[in-house]
């Protein structure tokens, strides 16, 4: 009776099943690690020089390179932003910021949640929507190096499922 080998899954195919339910490489508990939002994780943590209110709509990443957006945005100690990883750069160095929930998408007028998900997922709470409040840094640094530490860990066990992956197809 001839066995034929079944063939080892590509590269492609172990990142495209990480994390895809029951049938994912990875076991059930280890499914998901919040990976946070990794553009956080490259904004430093700074010092406000402006008092003014800075706001933040749809056209902030048109204008200038990232690096420098980032840089205008770090400058300001009150934000307002309509956009989500422009709020998360502001949290690394604004004392007050404010916020105005993106649109589900352009159909429907319901509240697409975003802002919402990342409040909780750095402070545990909420805050009032288009309203300034003020925030713990503490907990965005914490944040950050949670992020971090998922981070190293994602990437661990993707090494090893690509080693077992390369074991397999010798």
């Amino acid at each position: 009776m001839r066995r034929d080998r079944v063939p080892a899954p590509s590269i492609n195919d172990v990142v495209r099943s990480l994390g895809r339910g029951p049938r994912s490489l990875w076991p059930r508990s280890q499914q998901r690690y919040p990976l946070g939002r990794l553009a956080h994780r490259s904004v430093p943590m700074s010092t406000p020089t402006s008092d003014e209110l800075l706001y933040i709509g749809d056209q902030i990443l048109l204008e200038l390179p990232l690096d420098r957006t980032i840089q205008h945005i770090q400058q300001y100690r009150k934000v307002y932003s309509t956009r989500l990883h422009p709020l998360l750069c502001a949290l690394t160095s604004a004392q007050t910021v404010a916020y105005a929930e993106q649109p589900l998408d352009d159909v429907n007028s319901l509240a697409s949640g975003k802002f919402r998900s990342l409040l909780v997922d750095i402070f545990g709470r909420t805050y009032p929507e288009e309203q300034l409040f003020e925030f713990d840094r503490d907990a965005v640094v914490k944040y950050k190096q949670r992020v971090r530490r998922n981070m190293t860990k994602a990437r661990s066990q993707i090494s090893d499922i690509l080693s077992n992956v390369k074991t397999a197809a010798m």
